[in-house]
């Protein structure tokens, strides 16, 4: 919160995640009735981009920045050959 802009926070909290949270494809789910993003940050600091995601756009909107989490497949070709694609979540949010 102590940044300038809601730019500068919103790379403050890519930052603070990519260092928080190790990546891992293989990371089992959280427990049963617990948060996700609660259960990664603060017990299981690992898991993969949709964890990565999520946690951003919660902080960001902590930090009173609208964010979401939006998801979605870029083909390599102009085939919709779904084994070649690349799946992502990506954080939308205001930076102005």
């Amino acid at each position: 919160q102590n940044q300038p802009t809601q730019y500068d926070r919103v790379i403050a909290i890519e930052k603070y995640v990519r260092t928080k949270i190790k990546y891992n494809e293989s990371v089992s789910a959280p427990p049963s009735g617990r948060d996700g993003v609660d259960y990664t940050l603060f017990d299981r600091p690992e898991g993969y981009c949709n964890y990565y995601a999520s946690a951003m756009a919660v902080l960001a909107r902590l930090n009173g920045i609208p964010a979401r989490v939006a998801s979605g497949a870029r083909t390599k070709s102009e085939q919709f050959d779904f084994g070649s694609a690349e799946f992502a979540p990506w954080v939308l949010g205001a930076t102005m």
